[in-house]
């Protein structure tokens, strides 16, 4: 499709969500684009905008009608995506929970003061699988308009710029196993696994899941946040457990800023799984010192942001 045609798709699509966010122009709330768009490797009629805003509390009563009406466009307006809504009080801690690759992909969020440090393998890993959990399907149906979106996550993923060609499932799991030398072979097999079964493992018994992720310890390490109504001991590797402490946070990273997307109760409910699923790992007897550190500070931002989530006036929800 030629440029000018996907740029005109864009200004469509976004002039009707300006419209609403018009109404609000007086208010003291910042509002951006993120990842596709903001980073041009957006696929028209396929991509969508992701919304970012940015306020004060003060300001939680007008984010409500904002909300209010972007879901109400949402039914005929395909192209808004994710909206994601941070609270100035509580950047700091928000985003001590942020993988520093997801921070990127929102560019004015990233520029209001965090230092983006360089991520660690465990946060690279979890990206990839968040990534890839978020894409597979469309690696499956559609893997052609998938290649500009997964050139950019190459390029921040590997260091030295390695492009993927032809994405698929396999392939990239194959080009991660080798570019990062992961040692337990057994991780791309567990992943591909995971998005082959990923649809029915909810169906399954608790007894034949928990026995499932004992075998998987991959799945725990990467999508611990499926299974935290689970309280599972799994025999863990140092990388998965670093595996496992990034994907807690990005949970709670996306909790609470993403939490508009999310009916109350089941955001509660979660919220509530999540707090006894990190008080039952801190029981564990053999978990190492700096393991305890890194938990119980998961812990207290969780608990610090639910308690704000808990006052129904610190909400803004739809």
């Amino acid at each position: 499709m030629p440029s000018f045609v996907s740029k005109f798709l864009f200004f469509v699509g976004f002039f009707f969500v300006k419209r609403v966010l018009g109404e609000f122009l007086k208010s003291d709330i910042s509002v951006a684009i993120r990842n596709s768009y903001a980073l041009d490797y957006y696929e028209p009629l396929f991509s969508d905008i992701d919304i970012t805003l940015l306020t004060s509390s003060k300001q939680k009563n007008v984010i409500a009608k904002i909300l209010q009406k972007l879901k109400a466009q949402k039914t005929w307006n395909r192209m808004i995506g994710e909206i994601n809504v941070y609270y100035s009080e509580d950047l700091g801690q928000v985003l001590r929970c942020c993988n520093p690759l997801e921070l990127r992909r929102d560019p004015f969020i990233a520029s209001h003061g965090h230092v983006l440090n360089p991520p660690t393998l465990e946060e690279k890993i979890v990206f990839f699988a968040k990534m890839l959990e978020a894409d597979h399907v469309a690696l499956q149906v559609r893997p052609e308009t998938r290649q500009k979106k997964w050139d950019y996550h190459s390029r921040q993923v590997f260091a030295d710029g390695l492009q993927v060609r032809s994405p698929s499932v396999d392939h990239l799991l194959e080009t991660v196993a080798s570019h990062w030398q992961i040692s337990d072979t057994g991780w791309k097999n567990s992943l591909r696994e995971y998005f082959s079964r990923k649809n029915q493992l909810m169906t399954f018994p608790h007894a034949e899941l928990e026995a499932l992720l004992r075998e998987n310890p991959w799945w725990w390490a990467c999508f611990a946040n499926k299974f935290c109504f689970l309280n599972l001991n799994v025999e863990l590797s140092s990388l998965q457990w670093r595996c496992l402490l990034a994907t807690l946070r990005w949970e709670i990273w996306g909790i609470y800023v993403q939490s508009a997307d999310i009916e109350e109760g089941s955001l509660t409910l979660h919220s509530q799984n999540l707090t006894r699923f990190l008080s039952h790992l801190l029981t564990i007897p053999t978990l190492e010192e700096f393991l305890q550190r890194e938990l119980k500070e998961i812990l207290d931002v969780h608990e610090k942001l639910f308690a704000r989530f808990r006052d129904p006036a610190q909400r803004p929800g739809f």
